[in-house]
């Protein structure tokens, strides 16, 4: 059997020199080997007798896998790999995703809009935690980041919502400003299939989506990837870092 030497398959994000090195740079930096296919790369060469901790898909359109490997995916997950989901305009539903009605979207924590579910948001949107989780530990959620925008999905009965998105209307009056809570959705959820674990966070890891996520932190973390020097927040890297390895079982 042909078993790959890391225990993530990292598929998506455009490149490993744009998007990708923002979540590659993170693996890289925790030493979590991965192996990587770009958005326009079909996957067929990662697939079949390899086994994975984890499977990441992110800004990967549905379209690049065949119903066979989505079963493929699939059952490795009930069997116990782990799954997880980035948002994106060719993330879950998004503007070229369309993950709705597909095998995948039977794993996963959430259920997918049947319609264009990206919402991108020019006033704050705020990241609030939900409740306490060990992928949320030590993370100063009382001082939170914001982000640009995400995919609406809606949690499924038993998932767990750890953050929300909430968005704020802003209004300036003379040298007063004021906020409004315009909605909220969510923004990760996790879950389980069969013996596998399952997560969707419905923001991008890249900019423009992830907004001030990326550099949540007073420390700076960085990694050079692909030939790209990549700095991010130190708690961005640990959120990141915590979500890979509590879904992959690491």
């Amino acid at each position: 059997m042909d078993k790959s030497k890391h225990p993530v398959l990292y598929l998506g994000d455009t490149s490993l020199d744009t998007a990708a090195s923002y979540l590659g740079a993170v693996m890289t930096y925790f030493g979590i080997g991965f192996e990587y296919a770009a958005s326009e790369e079909p996957a067929d060469r990662y697939l079949g007798d390899r086994e994975y901790k984890l499977i990441i898909l992110s800004d990967y359109p549905a379209a690049n896998l065949q119903a066979a490997q989505m079963e493929w995916i699939l059952d490795r997950i009930g069997s116990g790999t782990g799954l997880l989901m980035i948002g994106g305009w060719d993330s879950f539903r998004g503007s070229g995703g369309l993950y709705n009605d597909t095998m995948i979207e039977e794993a996963l924590p959430v259920h997918l809009s049947k319609t264009d579910d990206r919402v991108n948001y020019s006033f704050p949107c705020l990241v609030r935690k939900q409740r306490d989780h060990e992928i949320l530990t030590d993370l100063p959620f009382a001082n939170p980041p914001c982000i640009g925008g995400y995919n609406r999905v809606t949690a499924k009965e038993g998932a767990e919502v750890l953050l929300q998105a909430i968005r704020y209307r802003t209004r300036v009056e003379g040298s007063s400003c004021s906020f409004a809570e315009e909605g909220r959705d969510v923004l990760l959820a996790v879950g389980t299939y069969g013996r596998g674990r399952t997560a969707a966070f419905t923001s991008d890891a890249a900019p423009h989506w992830v907004g001030g996520f990326v550099d949540w932190g007073q420390q700076r973390v960085g990694c050079e990837i692909a030939g790209i020097e990549v700095e991010v927040g130190e708690y961005y890297a640990a959120f990141f870092n915590r979500l890979i390895r509590w879904t992959a079982r690491m």
